[in-house]
C-alpha cells in the first residue's frame, strides 16, 4: 500500500475508533478490500500486457517462412560479410583502415575495425540463422553508407552505366538482406528452432 494511503488508512481507523461505529468499520474494511483486488488486478494486467508485448516482439524477430530456400541465402550473405570483416583486420591497408581513408572518412580506423566487427558477428548470426532479423538491420546500414561513400561518387563524376558495373554486387547483397529482413531465416535455422520451443 503506498505510504499516503497508510497514513489515510490510521486516521480513517482512529475516527471510527472515536465514533465506536462498527457499521463504518465494515463499510471502511470493505472499501479496503476493494481496493487491495483493483491494485491485484491491475498489476496482474500489467504484467500479461508485458508478457504479451515481449511475445509480440519475439515472434517479429523469430518468425520466419516455413521453407528451406532461405539457406541459401543466408549462405551467400552470411559468408561474405564474414570473409569481408576478417579481411578489414587481416588486410588494414588494403581493406580497412587505409580504404576508409582514401574514402575520406575521419578517424578512419575506428570505423574500419567497428565496421568489420559488425560484418563479422552479423555474418555469423545471419550464416546460423540466429536472430537473422535484428542482424539484416546493422548489414544493410553499412550496405547504404557503401552506396552513399563509393557508389555514388562514381554516378557523379564518371555516369550510371559506371556506376551500375561498380555497384553490382552491393546491390544483389542489399536485395538479399531485404529477402532475409521480410521472410526472416527459414526452416533450416536456429530462430526456427527457438521458436518451435518458445510455442511449445
Amino acid at each position: 500500500m503506498p505510504l499516503k494511503l497508510k497514513v489515510r488508512y490510521r486516521e480513517v481507523r482512529n475516527l471510527i475508533a472515536i465514533y465506536d461505529k462498527p457499521c463504518l468499520n465494515k463499510i471502511f474494511d470493505f472499501l479496503l478490500y476493494s481496493y487491495k483486488v483493483i491494485d491485484i488486478h491491475i498489476s496482474e494486467l500489467k504484467f500479461v500486457s508485458a508478457m504479451k508485448t515481449k511475445k509480440r516482439l519475439g515472434l517479429i524477430i523469430l518468425a520466419s517462412v516455413n521453407d528451406n530456400r532461405a539457406i541459401l541465402v543466408r549462405i551467400i550473405v552470411g559468408l561474405i560479410f564474414l570473409s569481408e570483416g576478417i579481411q578489414k583486420f587481416l588486410f588494414p591497408t588494403l581493406m580497412g583502415a587505409g580504404r576508409f581513408l582514401d574514402i575520406g572518412f575521419n578517424h578512419a580506423a575506428i570505423w574500419a575495425y567497428l565496421t568489420g566487427t559488425f560484418e563479422i558477428i552479423c555474418g555469423a548470426l545471419v550464416l546460423f540463422g540466429l536472430f537473422t532479423r535484428v542482424a539484416a538491420v546493422p548489414l544493410l546500414i553499412i550496405m547504404l553508407t557503401a552506396f552513399v561513400t563509393t557508389k555514388w561518387p562514381v554516378m557523379i563524376h564518371i555516369g550510371f552505366w559506371a556506376m551500375l558495373h561498380e555497384y553490382n554486387t552491393d546491390f544483389a547483397l542489399t536485395l538479399l538482406l531485404i529477402y532475409l529482413l521480410i521472410f526472416g531465416s527459414g526452416r533450416w535455422s536456429f530462430d526456427s528452432r527457438i521458436l518451435e520451443v518458445w510455442k511449445s
